[in-house]
């Protein structure tokens, strides 16, 4: 495939090509796990310095559109969602967001969601809801490891907002998510690990039932856990 004649302005170069090629990414000229050209051909196509190709690869790693790898180069990757969950995971480590307001979204979007789903599920949605329940509850009374436990709990929430049919839901409360695991699993003994699972089979039950506002209740209540969790740490005030 020839590679395409970029016209770039001379001010703030590597984020020019940097815009330049992630719409060439995004318009598919390079292919999911396609290796752009090296950091030496394009400095010599585009008459750039390699510091300033080398910036801009950067710039797209940072967006989650390349995986830059050591011997190989910038790879194209599947999608954004790991960079998500590492730009909202920066954000809170600086300060941009706190863990309060990361909760209170989560809150939101995923209330609605358990609403819709209490609605809108087909029989073979709520029929993977209530696998990931199961498997859950297993994990915890088997007392398995904590990785696991965490994984499973993930797919019960990534079941609950799936089964809405909104990607856009998906990608935004799925890092929260893992987010929210990964910050209030030190806290959380086995005990809370079985008062948590009760707080979801709550959410399951009332989505089993049809029963919307039921589903968006089971849903806060289940906040309000974890509210207590991060407030017991002192990550809440």
């Amino acid at each position: 495939m020839a590679e395409p004649i970029i016209q770039l302005k001379r001010n703030s170069l590597h984020g020019e090509l940097a815009s330049r090629l992630e719409d060439l990414i995004v318009s598919a000229h390079w292919g999911v796990g396609q290796t752009l050209p090296s950091e030496r051909d394009m400095a010599e196509q585009f008459g750039l310095s390699r510091s300033v190709v080398r910036d801009a690869m950067r710039i797209l790693a940072a967006k989650g559109l390349v995986n830059i790898r050591q011997g190989v180069g910038a790879v194209v990757t599947q999608d954004g969602r790991l960079a998500f969950v590492e730009l909202l995971d920066l954000l809170l480590r600086r300060g941009s967001y706190t863990h309060q307001q990361l909760l209170h979204a989560r809150e939101f979007l995923e209330a609605s969601a358990a609403a819709a789903t209490a609605l809108n599920s087909t029989v073979a949605d709520r029929r993977r809801i209530q696998d990931s329940l199961e498997r859950y509850r297993e994990a915890i009374v088997t007392r398995q490891h904590p990785d696991q436990v965490d994984i499973v709990h993930a797919e019960f929430h990534t079941s609950l907002v799936q089964a809405t049919g909104n990607p856009v839901l998906m990608d935004l409360i799925s890092p929260m998510v893992e987010i929210s695991t990964a910050v209030t699993r030190p806290l959380i003994g086995h005990r809370d690990q079985w008062d948590d699972y009760l707080y979801h089979q709550a959410i399951h039950d009332a989505i089993a039932r049809g029963d919307a506002e039921g589903s968006r209740l089971a849903v806060h209540r289940h906040m309000e856990l974890s509210a207590a969790h991060l407030m017991r740490s002192g990550l809440l005030s």
